[in-house]
């Protein structure tokens, strides 16, 4: 394991709304338009000085991992090559996550080849209550995934794996009593520590060159213990875009369902344990299926198609 040293020059944003779930694909469902995401559904872009943003990050048709659109970001030509992942979109969390209680999941493309003149692309989640960076994921131009976490005076860095040019890939991060474990693809890649709780999320890059597509982030402030994590990071719906019946293969010991749609309103329940759900009821858009399990709870994003 490397170590890095390191030093957070940022001002961080918070709110003081709560909420138990976070989903952002970037859908007109969910009020996004196309083109600048600067002050979009709470989401700020990072200044180019006095009153201008950077307008470079973007939602997008271009790409898409779940739904029609994602959040591009990519270099500006109006700025400068930055010394650290500083240049992209912001957003507070509305409820801070607690280090030991929660789990994180998005899914991110690249469009620079390992080995080119790309930058660094990364999540990164800060304290605004401790003025610290707390971790990050980089996606790295030497085709490297690596993973950060500040130890106080330095930062630990683990590689997980490596990249590829216009692939998808799935990050998932859960945050438990006494580590917090990184999966790629639905495989465990790493456990590690987290020193601070977390209430600023930030997709940014260091401004060199190439861009990123970023969709389909879910943050849960579930607890998942250790035991249950496998269970939350490997299970899924299909079909995803449905367009009448939504499976829910292997799962056991589910106490309830319920589907809602983005504004937290309950539109369908169940205390029984089923394999299928029918949703031709549902009007077309994007909803939140969650399942309580004797071991976990767990929230899936999907969308209707008809």
């Amino acid at each position: 394991m490397k170590k890095i040293y390191f030093l957070l020059a940022a001002c961080l944003l918070n709110t003081t709304l709560s909420t138990a779930q976070e989903f952002y694909s970037f859908e007109a469902e969910e009020g996004y338009l196309l083109g600048d995401i600067n002050n979009q559904q709470g989401w700020i872009t990072t200044s180019l000085g006095g009153s201008d943003y950077t307008a470079m990050q973007v939602v997008t048709e271009a790409q898409a991992k779940v739904g029609s659109r994602s959040l591009k970001i990519a270099y500006d030509p109006l700025a400068t090559f930055q010394p650290i992942p500083i240049m992209g979109a912001f957003k507070s969390l509305l409820t801070p996550l607690n280090k030991a209680n929660f789990s994180m999941s998005y899914s991110i493309q690249m469009t620079n080849a390992p080995g080119t003149n790309s930058s660094i692309f990364a999540l990164s989640c800060g304290s605004v209550a401790e003025q610290k960076l707390v971790m990050e994921v980089y996606f790295s131009y030497d085709g490297k995934i690596l993973v950060l976490e500040n130890a106080d005076t330095e930062f630990t860095v683990t590689q997980i794996g490596t990249w590829q040019e216009g692939v998808w890939y799935d990050v998932a991060i859960s945050g438990g009593a006494t580590s917090v474990t990184y999966s790629l693809n639905g495989v465990e890649k790493h456990q590690g520590t987290l020193l601070y709780n977390m209430d600023e999320l930030r997709f940014a890059h260091d401004n060199y060159s190439g861009s990123a597509y970023i969709d389909n982030v879910n943050i849960a402030h579930t607890a998942l213990g250790t035991a249950n994590y496998d269970l939350a990071k490997e299970w899924n719906i299909s079909p995803n875009p449905v367009e009448s019946i939504l499976n829910l293969a292997d799962l056991q010991n589910v106490e309830n369902l319920t589907i809602t749609d983005l504004t937290g309103k309950k539109l369908f329940e169940s205390n029984n344990s089923l394999e299928q759900i029918q949703v031709d009821f549902l009007s077309k858009g994007i909803y939140i299926l969650t399942v309580k399990t004797t071991e976990a709870v767990i929230s899936r994003k999907f969308i209707k198609t008809k």
